[in-house]
């Protein structure tokens, strides 16, 4: 397993997420968040209209290394100075989902 991001699974990432931030009717006004709360919305998870990554994690009913992919990659370059650790966060979540769903369809065979 590679640690190195490659360009195609940056641009594959990015589209994934943009495919799901599009297709995702969330509700902003939600009344749980408080725009200043940095617990409860934190700035580097959420978009410029305010929408937030774990909204589009729910949404989906995205399971953990599923939410994490989005997580990271909707924060890239908004928490840390490094985007490409994000984005490597974002893979390495990824390709353990991908190795989980291997194992469990060679276990059905």
């Amino acid at each position: 397993m590679t640690s190195e991001l490659q360009p195609w699974e940056k641009a594959l990432m990015l589209k994934i997420v943009e495919d799901l931030m599009a297709s995702c009717d969330c509700d902003d006004e939600d009344p749980r968040y408080d725009d200043e709360d940095e617990v409860n919305s934190p700035d580097h998870y959420q978009s410029d209209n305010g929408m937030e990554a774990i909204d589009v994690i729910e949404e989906f009913n995205l399971n953990f290394n599923l939410g994490n992919v989005v997580k990271y990659v909707l924060r890239a370059g908004k928490k840390s100075d490094s985007t490409i650790i994000d984005l490597k966060k974002a893979l390495w979540y990824l390709q353990r989902e991908i190795h989980a769903q291997e194992e469990n369809c060679r276990g059905r065979d």
